[in-house]
């Protein structure tokens, strides 16, 4: 979440984080790391040296997991830490902490299992348009970056 610009330093606003809040955040930055984790050991190993066959099998399947659980995860990662933000945060595009859910019971915080019923296919369409536009911004100015570098140290 995005929020306006504080006149505080970090290390002032890191001693006032509600570490009871924070903590309800855990299973989703487990179930977050996990699946990253597991994408990027599958990238692993389909670049060991095998034959083709498997390594697109390998290559496939990791792409697979990628956008049918490590997106959702990080949709789920954002949600619980956006409920955990306390009411006196403005932030700048204004937006329901509970996504629709009921939190009656668990304090305002989405809890990991009410943030994955308010994932529904609406969020997951518009998120992978972001990300599909994205990547060709992010490939392009990766390269621009490269080549300035590389004609920099060639320069020198």
């Amino acid at each position: 979440m995005i929020s306006a610009p504080e006149a505080t330093r970090w290390w002032t606003r890191y001693r006032k984080t509600p570490w009871a809040q924070a903590k309800k955040t855990i299973p989703a930055i487990l179930i977050w790391a996990v699946t990253l984790q597991l994408v990027a050991e599958l990238i692993e190993v389909a670049n060991e040296d095998i034959s083709s066959g498997p390594r697109i099998a390998i290559f496939s399947t990791s792409i697979l997991v990628y956008i049918l659980i490590a997106i959702p995860a990080t949709i789920l990662l954002v949600r619980v830490q956006a409920s955990v933000l306390s009411d006196d945060i403005a932030t700048i595009v204004p937006f329901d902490k509970t996504f629709g859910q009921d939190t009656s019971d668990t304090d305002g915080v989405l809890t990991v299992k009410k943030a994955i019923k308010s994932i529904n296919c609406t969020v997951f369409k518009r998120v992978c348009i972001f990300l599909a536009k994205s990547v060709p911004l992010l490939m392009a100015s990766s390269f621009i970056i490269v080549a300035l570098c590389v004609k920099i140290y060639l320069s020198i």
